[in-house]
């Protein structure tokens, strides 16, 4: 095997890395991308009443594009309460901060060798605990306060700590193999699928409130796809690309990370090297069996 080429074993972790830079790629293309339309109602997907056949409740609103809402939230928000008033309002757009911070990760970890993926692995699982707390604030401040939550008062902090607890959930589950805190890419995973689920909660949430409340699931689906655009899909795709590497993938031959870009250098990969006799000095098991007790060397 020549010195610049991949071995047979990274390959499969260069495909998956290929995809993550492509789900990266989706996530900031869809920043540029109309995200929701029109307020339609389910009212006007459902069999109308004698007399108002030709009535409607969809209000007409202007598309909601990212790269135009984020500042827009934020400035309103800074506005009205300083910091804390504009992360209040752009709150919803979070999962868009993350991708710098991953772009960055995953460029320092393509040259960086172990000790460097244990610093950039502990700052990973930092975040994902300022992830946890962030999540908690917002679902307070949505659910517990009334808003998108279903059933008697008293059942809005149960409600709160069921969907923080599926957060706690995404951020801490690891594949076999993958269960090492400070391995960076599952980590990354862990974030990324947290951001796909933020993303699918509000065209979810549009769907499940109005089957509750006793509406038809195929009216509701109908103003579901009606109000959310092609931009929402597109993000949502891109960041379960991200995520999918950390959950799909195998670690490389030796027991390394997998790689933050296709085709690693030896440094940032352990491999394999087959011995003649015995064993390696790491502990690797030789490819050829010892010779049987009373036979000659050869």
């Amino acid at each position: 095997m020549s010195e610049g080429s991949p071995s047979d074993a990274a390959r499969p972790e260069g495909r998956w890395s290929r995809l993550r830079w492509a789900g990266i790629l989706m996530v900031l293309v869809s920043l540029f991308l109309p995200v929701h339309g029109c307020r339609a109602m389910v009212a006007d997907f459902e069999p109308r009443p004698p007399g108002q056949e030709d009535s409607t409740w969809t209000i007409s609103s202007p598309l909601l594009v990212p790269v135009e809402a984020i500042p827009r939230d934020w400035s309103r928000g800074w506005e009205a309460d300083g910091l804390s008033g504009a992360l209040r309002e752009a709150r919803q757009w979070y999962p868009y901060a993350l991708v710098p911070l991953w772009i960055a990760a995953l460029a320092a970890l393509a040259g960086g060798g172990e000790a460097a993926r244990r610093r950039i692995g502990l700052a990973a699982v930092a975040l994902s605990v300022l992830l946890a707390v962030f999540e908690a604030s917002y679902l307070w401040g949505t659910l517990g306060r009334g808003f998108d939550s279903w059933g008697p008062t008293w059942t809005r902090p149960l409600q709160v700590a069921g969907v923080w607890g599926v957060v706690l959930l995404v951020l801490l589950h690891r594949r076999p193999g993958r269960r090492r805190i400070e391995d960076a890419e599952a980590t990354l995973s862990s974030q990324a699928l947290l951001a796909a689920l933020h993303g699918l909660s509000f065209p979810g949430w549009d769907f499940l409130g109005p089957v509750l409340r006793g509406h038809g699931a195929w009216p509701a689906a109908a103003a579901v796809s009606c109000n959310y655009r092609y931009g929402i899909w597109v993000a949502i795709l891109g960041f379960l690309l991200v995520a999918r590497p950390g959950y799909f993938s195998g670690r490389p031959a030796g027991g390394g990370y997998d790689p933050a870009f296709p085709w690693p250098s030896r440094s940032s990969t352990r491999t394999r090297t087959p011995t003649s006799t015995g064993s390696t000095g790491t502990g690797t098991r030789s490819t050829t069996a010892p010779a049987p007790p009373g036979s000659s060397p050869s």
